[in-house]
């Protein structure tokens, strides 16, 4: 036998160790289904089963629109045989946005009241100013001015142990009112020509009056040098004895 021969097993023998004991070149090949990704699962075709309709199929694979980011060619794998649907361009805004309801109108200006002398008396000559009050917890007294074109007739007083009653002619001092005379103030002049005490006959009284007063247009504020400043009621008609 050649020596030759006789190494040959050997050799054999020494190769197929060495090789399995070397490592791996070649990297292991992932799995085919997790390299796959969603990609993949996403371009899965979705096909008719059999004896299945065409609209129930459609409705069970949503062929009949397109999904979120899905393009023409992921749309025919995903659904194989399906007509391609039309996408739908975003309406574009007609005249802008869709106007609210409509607001109310706002309410008209205030004009504040000017000097009109003429103005503030023909309010005044045909108003009546009227409150009423408890001294007591048993009893009620009012105060009342009634006003003509040219005279107070008259201007009650119910005092807590007197009754005082006066009338004669006014006339305006100074008087400011608006527009619509709903906001006006001024001075008059208020003479006694006739008083239930003789000591009242003949005294000129200087009366302010102003309104609206605490907001309301048919209150008024009345300051009287003798008897103080308090809220009336107003109202514009004239006296029933003018």
């Amino acid at each position: 036998m050649s020596p030759t021969r006789a190494r040959r097993p050997f050799v054999v023998v020494l190769l197929i160790a060495t090789g399995l004991l070397l490592p791996s070149s070649a990297p292991a090949r992932p799995d085919a289904t997790a390299s796959a990704g969603p990609a993949a699962t996403a371009a899965k075709a979705c096909k008719r089963k059999r004896g299945e309709t065409r609209k129930h199929w459609l409705k069970r694979c949503k062929c009949n629109r397109f999904k979120a980011r899905e393009t023409r060619r992921q749309f025919r794998k995903r659904c194989p045989g399906a007509k391609v649907p039309k996408r739908k361009p975003a309406p574009a805004p007609v005249g802008g946005p869709v106007p609210g309801p409509t607001p109310p109108p706002p309410p008209p200006p205030i004009i504040e009241p000017v000097r009109n002398d003429a103005g503030f008396a023909d309010i005044m000559g045909r108003s009546d100013f009227l409150r009423t009050y408890k001294p007591s917890a048993s009893a009620t007294h009012s105060e009342y001015y009634n006003f003509c074109a040219t005279r107070i007739e008259p201007h009650h007083y119910e005092g807590i142990a007197y009754i005082y009653e006066a009338r004669g002619p006014w006339r305006v001092i100074e008087g400011y009112v608006n527009g619509d005379g709903s906001k006006g103030y001024g001075q008059i002049e208020f003479v006694q020509e006739q008083a239930n005490f003789d000591e009242e006959v003949g005294k000129v009284q200087l009366i302010r009056f102003a309104w609206p007063a605490e907001g309301r247009s048919d209150l008024a504020q009345i300051s009287h040098p003798e008897i103080g400043v308090y809220t009336f009621a107003r109202s514009a008609a004239a006296a029933a004895d003018c």
